[in-house]
């Protein structure tokens, strides 16, 4: 992304932040041509943020606006930069109850979305099972633990699920 105004040029690389909700964006700008020392002025239209300095960093998402000033007063004409933020992992259960006291009929359908692909699974339950599948069959009762993470090791907080069967 290159803007050339008023001998003023810049060009601009960012970093979107790596899970929903971290603050750990970044954009870095370059200038060339007009007189330096540069100013700049930065708004993220989104929260109202203002910043005067040349890069950003530890941001989170939003719509970034930058005008650079030279020692002249020139000033290239504002640009922006947008920065997303992946969508947080979330999952839409499915359980499936025991049908009968001692059975192992039961399954849960975990639905997990969000984060960047591929998300990783880690189930833990009764009698040392585990799992890294998104759809459990055949479970007896009891308590099931989950952990998921995505490709940039973000994560969903352990989800404990319990099924039960009748007494």
């Amino acid at each position: 992304y290159d803007v050339l105004s008023n001998s003023v040029s810049l060009s601009e690389t960012h970093s979107d932040p790596t899970c929903s909700g971290s603050l750990d964006g970044s954009i870095d700008i370059s200038m060339s041509g007009g007189i330096p020392p540069y100013s700049f002025s930065w708004i993220d239209s989104t929260s109202g943020l203002t910043y005067t300095t040349e890069d950003l960093i530890n941001i989170g998402p939003g719509d970034y606006w930058c005008t650079v000033t030279d020692a002249n007063g020139c000033s290239a004409l504002p640009f922006q930069v947008i920065i997303t933020e992946p969508d947080a992992i979330s999952t839409n259960p499915i359980l499936t109850n025991i049908t009968c006291s001692g059975g192992a009929d039961g399954g849960i359908a975990l639905n997990a979305t969000g984060g960047i692909p591929p998300l990783f699974i880690a189930w833990t339950g009764p009698n040392g099972f585990s799992s890294s599948f998104d759809i459990l069959d055949s479970l007896e009762a009891g308590t099931y633990d989950v952990i998921i993470t995505d490709t940039n090791n973000c994560f969903l907080p352990l989800s404990q699920f319990d099924l039960i069967e009748p007494l």
